[in-house]
Parts: structure tokens; sequence; C-alpha cells
């Protein structure tokens, strides 16, 4: 740099810089931050695509990929994740099955997507969109076998080599649009106007779904009123988001 010259190997040197006038640019949204981390890195620094997801895999999975191993074998299972990587592969009939790789908070685990489950959920496999996989749980021999044990002890040695067997993949959306019965909106009347109202209802109107939804509007004094209201609703992420960005507040609450 001292020298002014343009790069590790020599070339014609330039008067030295000490300063750049860069554009000042918003910063990536967290979906395409994540993305190119993951594309140039191979892995994320700054978050994870599924950490927004929390809440929602709390509530439709049963089970983390760190979990597998701790529940008997053949049970159902539900786990959220995306998508890390993808096989598929013919089967002796000439039918496309496939082989993914499901990656979660805690890790990853491989899913046997059968041909009936591959013609319904193939188009998931490719995108960054979270799903949840629904099967039943294949702890293989090593898993079956409760080896380990010690005289006058019940330690038993950890199970491996869990693998699902999906019977049905949806994306995390559509499983929670099915879950969630009602979308309330939970509002204070301290600084709401009627503008708020009003880019509420247009930002519904945005999401338009098959959730029910309900307005309550609290006053300081106490007490609440509650509206039911025609806008059916998608209760998407980037619905909460959206009404948490409009209010100042996290109000969306979904039953």
């Amino acid at each position: 740099k001292g020298a002014g010259q343009m790069g590790l190997f020599g070339g014609t040197a330039l008067k030295a810089t000490t300063s750049f006038n860069l554009p000042d640019l918003p910063e990536w949204p967290e979906n395409l931050l994540l993305a190119n981390e993951k594309e140039a890195l191979g892995f994320f620094i700054t978050g994870h695509p599924l950490a927004r997801f929390s809440d929602d895999i709390k509530q439709l999975a049963n089970a983390t990929t760190a979990k597998l191993s701790e529940m008997p074998d053949r049970s159902e299972v539900r786990v959220a994740g995306i998508v890390a990587a993808s096989k598929e592969i013919n089967t002796k009939k000439g039918d496309r099955m496939a082989f993914i790789t499901l990656e979660d908070l805690d890790g990853f685990v491989e899913v046997i997507v059968l041909p009936e489950i591959f013609k319904k959920a193939s188009h998931l496999f490719s995108g960054d969109e979270p799903i949840l996989v629904k099967g039943a749980l294949d702890l293989g021999e090593d898993g079956k076998e409760e080896n380990g044990e010690d005289e006058g002890s019940n330690n038993k040695a950890p199970k491996k080599g869990a693998k699902i067997v999906a019977t049905e993949i949806t994306s995390l959306t559509q499983a929670k649009e099915k879950a969630v019965k009602s979308v309330h909106f939970k509002l204070s009347s301290v600084g709401l106007t009627k503008d708020h109202l009003t880019k509420l209802k247009e930002l519904l109107e945005r999401h338009n779904g098959s959730c029910r939804t309900y307005l309550h509007i609290s006053i300081p004094a106490g007490g609440e009123t509650i509206i039911a209201l025609n806008d059916s609703v998608s209760p998407t992420p980037a619905l909460d988001e959206g009404v948490e960005k409009l209010l100042g507040y996290k109000a969306m609450v979904v039953q």
C-alpha cells in the first residue's frame, strides 16, 4: 500500500490513496444477507435462516435433530428445517425419489423421500423456504441396539444413525396456516391513529389467507374492545414483522 502497488505480485505503481468515497447503502435484508454468506463461505455467520421462525417451530415440531436419537425407533416425528442438500434418484420402477439433508438450529438429519411424497413436495427442495417434515424415525441398527450398559447402571450408549422416512412434507408457512385457527392483533389506544388502522388494513389485504382475524384495542383505564374483522390472513413472519414495524411493538398473536 505504501508503494502504491496494485497487487501482491507487482504491477504498475499508483499514488497511494488513503480515503474512499463509498456510497451510503442500506443493509441487505436478512434473508439475502444469510443467503450470500452461505454462497460465499459455505456457512452462516451473522445468524441462521430459521432463527426468526423459532416460535413457529416450537409450536409445530415435536423434535429437533439433536433430540432424534433419544426418541423411540419408528415413532412419528415432526422436524422443521431448511434443505441443505438434495440427491434425486430413480427407483427400479423408474419413479423419482430423493434423499435430502435437513438442517435445523441443532444439526442435520437425512430424510428419505419416497416417490409418492416426492411428487407432492419436490418443488420445496431447491428453495430457501423452511419446511416441516413429518415421518417415521429410523434409528438404524446402531440405534436399535441398547448396548453399552454397565452392570448395576442404567446408563445406555447414545443411539446413532437417525433418519426420517417422510410421510408428509410442507412449507413451514403452509403448516402454520393449517394449524392456526385465528390471528389476533392486540393494539393499545394510546397513540393509535386512523392512519395506523388504515395501513394495518392494507397490510392484512396484502397477506390474504384463510385464518380469521380479530382486533383487540385496550384502553389505559382498563378494558378491551374486540372486533371480528372481515379480513382473513396468512400468518406469515412477514405479516408479523410488518405489523411490528407499523405499530412499533409486537402486536400479532396466533391461536
